[in-house]
């Protein structure tokens, strides 16, 4: 997730990038050691047989706009043989502590059953995955029915201080090569939806570039270090999207960073409630808009020339552009307008081989509703109250919509809706 925040500057030359690292002789050894302590130990893998799979020596550019310069240029590699001996050294103290490590699945958060923040990506590569986005079972108790405390973050908030914490589908994403070779910027990519389509896309193959504000930062690299631990290019790109030249540099170097782009997910978002029109400042409706509305429209602009035939752009609308809430009038405002515009730049493109289309979540759980974007006092029965299906969903169940409107399956879906709701019937 990605919010406007007030008073940033205007923009200045474009900066470096941050230095790379290789370490692949640290990789070839740390795998060749992982194959013989598996084999040593019998394990097999499950789930159809997956190889385990080693990351590779792409690492990401750091780059910096001028709009942030509080942010320090740094190498956000986690890669070589000192990252893999640690995660083999935590499965060693559970182990000695009499847990089963046999599968790197993390403790359920109390209850409720949502996974902490930093836990380990490697069940996801070494076949050992005990559940995934294809286990067959009842969606109504897939995940639990969250009864969240009532709290609050400033803008832009941190998903790691939620209580509980959204699930990304780091334990659960299994990649199937169904996004090979892509190259995506997605906005809002550190945390909620965005940062789940984020680690999915990597899964499936996709090297990404994360747009995000710069006090995000911590949510971001937890997001980065899992793209990397897929073998994929992370590229980071802090900045402010309700300024029309920093989204014009962020397409300019997620082209640089990436070598290219055939995919463009915007799914950045601003929510502020309000009991009525009078309290809906001009300055909240100008934020709220430029976020929602002028960023995707400045960044599809830009991107135009570098995208080919083949290439996807989904935006992100919402059921309230459907079924808009009173006290979240602006929002659902700007969401309606997403899809309007969506379906018809679907036309525009679709001569070109260039498909558009939008998914509309519904009530999903991430730091939207705790800053502000939901009446906090509803926060105990967010999602059980609207929904259907019973419950709130967690971004990871929103982010298979979004690796099917990106891949080459979808060939022939332009300019549609997709709706990830829970049952929340819509036109």
């Amino acid at each position: 997730m990605s919010f406007a925040t007030e008073g940033r500057g205007g923009v200045g030359p474009v900066p470096g990038i941050g230095g790379a690292h290789t370490d692949t002789a640290a990789h070839d050894e740390v795998r060749a050691e992982d194959a013989a302590e598996r084999a040593g130990a019998g394990q097999a893998a499950v789930g159809g047989g997956h190889p385990a799979i080693s990351p590779c020596a792409l690492v990401p550019h750091r780059l910096i706009h001028p709009l942030v310069p509080q942010v320090r240029l740094v190498s956000t590699s986690r890669f070589g043989k000192a990252a893999v001996s640690s995660r083999r050294s935590r499965v060693e103290a559970g182990a000695q502590a009499g847990e089963d490590t046999s599968v790197f699945y993390p403790r359920l958060l109390g209850s409720i059953g949502v996974r902490p923040h930093r836990t380990s990506s490697a069940a996801a590569y070494d076949g050992r995955m005990t559940r995934d986005q294809y286990t067959f079972d009842d969606p109504r108790t897939r995940y639990p029915v969250i009864s969240p405390e009532v709290q609050q973050q400033p803008e832009p908030g941190l998903q790691s201080k939620m209580t509980p914490v959204p699930d990304l589908g780091e334990d659960t994403y299994r990649g199937t090569g169904r996004l090979t070779g892509r190259k995506a910027l997605i906005t809002g990519a550190d945390s909620g939806i965005g940062a789940a389509v984020a680690i999915a896309y990597a899964r499936e193959g996709a090297d990404v570039a994360l747009s995000y504000l710069p006090e995000e930062e911590d949510d971001a690299r937890h997001v980065v270090e899992l793209i990397e631990a897929a073998g994929r290019t992370a590229v980071a790109l802090p900045g402010d999207l309700t300024s029309a030249s920093f989204c014009r540099w962020l397409v300019e170097e997620a082209v640089a960073g990436l070598g290219g782009l055939d995919a463009i997910v915007n799914v950045a978002g601003k929510q502020v409630w309000q009991d009525g029109i009078e309290n809906i400042t001009d300055e909240q409706f100008d934020l709220t808009f430029k976020t929602n509305v002028y960023a995707p429209f400045w960044i599809v602009k830009a991107a135009l020339p570098h995208l080919g035939p083949g290439s996807t752009i989904i935006n992100t609308a919402s059921l309230e552009a459907y079924q808009p809430a009173p006290d979240r009038l602006d929002y659902a405002t700007t969401k309606g307008a997403i899809n309007n515009f969506s379906k018809g730049l679907a036309q525009q493109l679709i001569s070109k081989g260039i498909r558009v289309n939008v998914v509309a979540p519904g009530p999903t759980w991430s730091v939207l509703q705790v800053t502000l974007g939901v009446d906090p006092e509803t926060l105990p029965e967010f999602g059980s109250s609207e929904s259907p299906i019973g419950r709130a969903a967690q971004p990871a169940e929103q982010a298979p919509a979004y690796v099917f409107l990106a891949s080459a399956e979808s060939s022939f879906v332009a300019g549609e809706t997709l709706n990830v709701n829970g049952g929340m019937v819509t036109p």
